[in-house]
């Protein structure tokens, strides 16, 4: 059986790989064949002979090539850039990894304390010898926002969404969390509820870790997040949940207090080209005071790009030695 990684975390660390005793020598009753395609050439070139592939979505035509593919693993969260009908047209699996979710979590959290804190707006400020300090006897200062006992919404109790409930319980108010499918609350998560608009409405800060689905897609209109209270918004899971300008408009309007954001409707492709034309959005965000903008950077940490490796490894070496594949992708549900 040969396995192709077509991503830069193989030879990013290779050692992870090597150590794996289950892959680097022959399981029972079959041979394994790890190869790492270094470029897109040679990548198509093994891609024919592969029975397992690691990497991102692929377009049809290159899945086209794939005539032995039996699993496909993603080595990230999200599913929804690949063509599910082609899956379940050819009988293939397809799984992905959330060893990354530890560190999305941290990032959600820090970016919900320094949109609410307004950290790098008084930082940016402050350069320019900007005190938010007023000769006004009746409000001198210029507010931040405390979290502190604040009722706290999270869309997605799933490996991300259940870690951020974890880090921000000790702080935080109340939380409800929100998932399509009923079930009992568990953990730090106060309540589990299956519609949004119950699981945000009086809610201070709203964490988005759903997965994009037609479900999901645009679901977080303005009127949906006007039933908040003046809620900070953090969003780590894909920008195309909240439609585009009615999120704009709410954090313009006052219906949102504030917002961190490591999702976009943009990215610079191709090669990840940078500057003027590089924008993560039509609409400028960035010109938003009140907005904490991040570069898609949530598992951009050693351990969270190991953590992805490793989910996917498992999963991997769980196949290779049963037959049976976690973190499958229900091409129902696209999640």
């Amino acid at each position: 059986m040969r396995v192709l990684f077509n991503f830069h975390l193989a030879l990013e660390f290779p050692d992870q790989i090597e150590s794996r005793s289950g892959l680097s020598a022959p399981l029972p009753g079959q041979d394994t064949e790890i190869r790492i395609a270094h470029d897109d050439a040679e990548f198509l070139e093994l891609l024919p002979q592969s029975d397992v592939l690691i990497a991102a979505p692929q377009p049809r035509e290159v899945l086209d090539r794939a005539g032995r593919l039996r699993l496909h693993i993603i080595p990230f969260a999200g599913a929804n850039r690949a063509p599910l009908e082609w899956y379940r047209e050819h009988g293939v699996l397809l799984a992905s990894s959330h060893g990354n979710a530890p560190v999305v979590a941290e990032r959600a959290v820090a970016l919900a304390y320094a949109a609410a804190g307004r950290v790098a707006e008084f930082d940016r400020d402050l350069r320019q010898g900007r005190w938010h300090r007023r000769n006004d006897p009746v409000r001198p200062f210029d507010y931040w926002r405390s979290l502190a006992g604040a009722p706290t919404a999270i869309l997605g109790t799933g490996a991300i969404g259940g870690r951020i409930a974890e880090l921000v319980a000790p702080l935080v108010g109340q939380i409800i969390g929100y998932r399509r499918s009923p079930t009992p609350a568990g953990g730090p998560i106060t309540r589990t509820v299956t519609s949004i608009r119950e699981a945000i409405a009086g809610a201070a800060i709203v964490f988005v870790a759903l997965p994009l689905t037609d479900e999901t897609r645009g679901v977080l209109t303005r009127d949906l997040l006007s039933t908040t209270d003046r809620a900070v918004l953090v969003n780590v899971s894909r920008a195309e949940t909240i439609p585009e300008e009615d999120l704009y408009r709410a954090l313009t309007d006052g219906t949102l207090h504030s917002a961190g954001l490591d999702v976009w409707y943009r990215y610079p492709h191709p090669h990840w080209a940078e500057g003027p034309d590089a924008m993560p959005s039509s609409l400028p965000f960035q010109e938003l005071p009140n907005v904490v903008l991040s570069p898609h950077a949530g598992s951009h940490t050693q351990s969270g790009k190991r953590g992805q490796l490793a989910g996917a490894l498992d999963i991997l070496e769980e196949y290779l030695k049963t037959g049976r594949v976690t973190g499958e992708i229900d091409f129902n549900r696209g999640y």
